[in-house]
């Protein structure tokens, strides 16, 4: 059995185009499933890192409007052009 891809809080929000935002409420919320995992930030430290596995970020997707997925667009956008 194949195994899932996994995301950061940050690369599920990009992938499915909400903010960052909307995946930590979903996740508080029960609405969409994550798991911590512990990675090595350095050779001496430790980092838990919230992971999103693909199929719960896809099952979460339907879950949420078009016009929730394209404000945040709009708003991903508008942020590129104001740090440019």
């Amino acid at each position: 059995m194949p195994r899932d891809n996994l995301y950061s809080v940050m690369e599920a929000a990009k992938k499915i185009r909400v903010s960052k935002q909307t995946i930590h409420d979903a996740i508080a919320a029960k609405r969409l499933k994550a798991t911590k995992h512990n990675i090595k930030a350095t050779i001496v430290k430790k980092m838990r890192v919230t992971m999103i596995a693909e199929s719960d970020l896809k099952a979460f997707q339907k879950t949420i409007s078009k016009s929730h997925q394209e404000r945040a667009k709009k708003s991903e956008l508008a942020g590129q052009t104001e740090s440019s």
